[in-house]
């Protein structure tokens, strides 16, 4: 694994659920899950830090695949050989900030026209 990681925003969506897991040399309990960056394809590896983790489990509301979110944190990458025998590049990235994007309501009307009257005061700018 490379031994510089630099920090990155990242956006996407979360593909499976975290899956929890506990790093055995120290006993620390984390979170993993598959995040799909929006605009690309590429898949990256977040890890949730025990401060980060206990936020979705018990009252919070839980992360889950699906959910968009935003991600700041420090992105590292290791080099690697795939199944086939091709050269591949993992992405690791250890979350120190997480922001889980709400549902937002989009129209099904494209085609609806946007309002551009000028205002009362006789610039150009829409009155709202």
């Amino acid at each position: 694994m490379s031994n510089e990681g630099k920090w990155v925003s990242i956006s996407g969506v979360v593909q499976f659920d975290p899956e929890d897991k506990t790093i055995e040399s120290s006993g620390t309990a984390i979170s993993e899950f598959q995040l799909r960056c929006s605009g690309t394809q590429r898949r990256i590896k977040v890890t949730l830090w025990p401060e980060l983790r206990s936020i979705f489990q018990g009252g919070g509301s839980p992360l889950s695949a699906g959910d968009a979110v935003i991600i700041d944190g420090n992105l590292k990458t290791q080099e690697g050989v795939s199944k086939g025998g091709d050269s591949v590049t993992y992405y690791n990235l250890s979350a120190g900030t997480i922001a889980v994007i709400p549902q937002v309501a989009k129209s099904d009307d494209s085609n609806r026209p946007v309002a551009a009257a000028a205002s009362a005061g006789g610039d150009d700018a829409p009155a709202w």
